[in-house]
């Protein structure tokens, strides 16, 4: 006789972690890690999925970044258990008013994600083909 063991395992990674002012598209799912409070999603806040924020960058400098990558660090470190990935825009935030950030910021989230087992998504929704990630 042959005996078959089915194991179902299922995750407690279920959120995302996204910066302020991003934009990833229009469906349900991608209007959930859009920015809820100044995203032209908010009509939709009452059934879209809860996720994490943090502030995106105030500019292209590396030091414009600072609040960005500590409040990042500090989401991480709380919530990595829940969290599937980190979603941002690379480098520019197009529908977010065109605002451009360091390059080494997504460095740093490169090494937060790889630190907390999380993954990372470079989400080019308005530059795409690679030309900035």
């Amino acid at each position: 006789t042959t005996t078959t063991t089915t194991t179902t395992t299922t995750t407690q990674k279920t959120k995302f972690l996204s910066l302020r002012n991003g934009y990833h598209g229009d469906t349900f799912g991608a209007m959930s890690v859009c920015d809820p409070t100044n995203g032209m999603h908010t009509m939709f806040a009452g059934i879209l999925a809860q996720q994490l924020f943090v502030p995106s960058p105030t500019g292209p400098h590396p030091n414009d970044a600072v609040e960005t990558l500590h409040q990042m660090e500090c989401t991480l470190r709380l919530h990595h258990h829940e969290l599937a990935a980190v979603i941002m825009e690379p480098i520019v935030q197009g529908a977010g008013g065109m605002k451009f950030y360091s390059p080494k910021v997504l460095k740093r989230a490169r090494e937060l994600c790889d630190e907390y087992d999380v993954l990372l998504i470079f989400d080019e929704i308005a530059t795409g083909f690679g030309r900035t990630g």
